[in-house]
């Protein structure tokens, strides 16, 4: 009998039949091992797995329609069986159309010579081809050189942008609320007796403010006691800035006080060994006075301190000291007095001297005359400019510019009758674009009284793009003060 088979059904029967002679074969040799061996209980042993961690020059790349792993033909050397810690990070998702791999570092502790390898565990891409950098095995620690130039850097860059801190020179001596002083209306103060007479200080302030108000410079009046005043001024201290050395509370003092809100703009210094005792009678006695009382409580400040503000104020050093507020308020007079020399005709340089019409005059379009330290600060400030270019400066050119030179704009403000000194610059400012240098130069006091406002004005046109600076004036060293060193000074007290 013949049977056809075709191939497929032949490959089935003689794969069967060499299964079954394999089988039988191994069945016989164990059968043999087992009569040689004595007989022992089964154990079962279980099967352990060792799966071989996925090493980081393994990438899981997944295209469009296939998932493969692509190896990397890079090995780590060792001498040793190296201990292997993998970590493995979160799944990270992954949806910008293009990725690039940052370079790895492996950390290679010689010591202990353990390798930390970072294995991600799986990225999910959404069709993302993937570069990949060559990986960087080496360790490579920066230059001392290069770590010197970074930090001089970072500190000339945060010096770039250091901001000046915004201080109240009042408040910093005067104590928490004192800057009320400059609010324009007449007001009574309350001074403590103290060695370094604070109601001089005090006086020198209001009678600043004052000018800027009202244009004229009223100088401090000491009465004994407040019946002074009900006699010498009808108890009236409009346009005036008395002092009262040994005040206490009395009628007399409150029919003073109860003719504020009906005058116009004056001062009235209640010195005494009690303030909060007084200050307390007159809100008690008189309490529509609230809005016109004031009680300073001056800060302790060192020696040294006290006489770089009053050599600051008067421009130079201080030869004869007397109490801090006394000192205070000859400083600001021998301001003045120094000042003065620059109107020498005889003593000015001849280029100076013919266009002495236009140092004299307030303005360019007006007959009127200049203050006589208007005159005298545009005086310093163009024969200061005449050393420093060795060029000849304009007076009160086409713009109506003070002093200029080049792209050099000085502009010299004294804020007398001004009534609000921050208007009175901002005014000036329309003649400026934001290629000018503009320089606003100020008498000393001014700067340390409307200090906080000053240093505000100057960020404000500075973050708009205008190149501006607030100097004062050091007439020892004939040079000109930007008003960061005075925000320095005593930002370091």
């Amino acid at each position: 009998m013949v049977i056809i088979m075709d191939r497929k059904e032949e490959f089935k029967e003689v794969s069967k039949a060499f299964v079954y002679e394999y089988k039988k074969r191994e069945d016989s040799k164990q059968k043999e091992v087992k009569s040689l061996k004595p007989k022992q209980e089964k154990v079962k042993v279980e099967q352990k797995y060792y799966v071989k961690p996925l090493i980081v020059q393994q990438v899981l790349i997944r295209k469009p329609f296939e998932i493969r792993l692509k190896a990397l033909d890079k090995t780590l050397p060792s001498t040793r069986s190296d201990k292997i810690s993998p970590k493995i990070p979160k799944t990270i998702l992954l949806t910008s159309p293009s990725i690039r791999l940052k370079e790895l570092k492996k950390e290679l502790h010689s010591k202990e010579r353990e390798i930390n390898i970072l294995i991600p565990k799986s990225i999910k891409l959404d069709k993302v081809e993937l570069k990949l950098r060559a990986l960087n095995t080496s360790i490579e620690t920066p230059k001392s050189e290069e770590i010197v130039e970074s930090t001089v850097e970072s500190s000339n860059e945060s010096e770039k942008h250091e901001l000046l801190e915004e201080i109240d020179f009042i408040e910093f001596l005067l104590g928490k609320g004192s800057s009320k002083i400059l609010s324009g209306k007449p007001l009574c103060i309350i001074v403590e007796r103290h060695p370094d007479k604070y109601e001089y200080i005090v006086a020198t302030i209001c009678r600043e403010v004052y000018r800027e108000k009202k244009g004229t410079y009223p100088q401090p009046i000491p009465v004994k006691t407040v019946g002074d005043i009900e006699f010498e001024f009808k108890a009236d201290i409009s346009d005036q800035i008395i002092i009262v050395e040994n005040a206490k509370y009395s009628e007399n003092l409150r029919k003073v006080i109860l003719k504020f809100p009906f005058s116009s703009l004056g001062f009235l210094i209640l010195v005494t060994d009690k303030p909060e005792e007084l200050e307390m009678e007159i809100r008690k006695n008189i309490p529509k006075a609230e809005e016109y009382v004031l009680r300073v409580e001056p800060v302790k400040i060192d020696e040294k301190l006290k006489i770089s503000i009053v050599e600051f104020i008067s421009g130079s050093q201080l030869l004869k000291s007397y109490s801090f507020g006394e000192d205070f308020i000859k400083a600001t007079q021998m301001f003045n007095d120094q000042l003065e020399r620059y109107l020498d005709f005889s003593k000015a340089p001849n280029e100076l001297k013919v266009m002495w019409h236009k140092l004299m005059a307030k303005s360019p379009e007006s007959s009127e005359q200049a203050s006589e330290e208007h005159s005298a600060m545009k005086s310093f400030v163009w024969q200061y400019i005449w050393k420093k270019h060795k060029k000849i400066p304009r007076l009160e050119g086409e713009r109506g510019v003070d002093v200029s030179i080049d792209d050099e704009n000085y502009e010299i403000e004294t804020f007398y009758g001004c009534g609000d000194p921050i208007a009175k610059l901002t005014e000036k400012m329309e003649k400026f674009t934001q290629n000018d240098k503009i320089f606003f130069v100020l008498r000393n006091i001014s700067i340390l009284i409307h200090l906080k406002e000053l240093i505000s004005f100057k960020k404000t046109w500075k973050d708009l793009g205008y190149n501006v600076e607030i100097l004062g004036i050091d007439l020892k060293r004939k040079d000109l003060i930007p008003i960061n060193k005075v925000s320095s000074l005593l930002k370091s007290s």
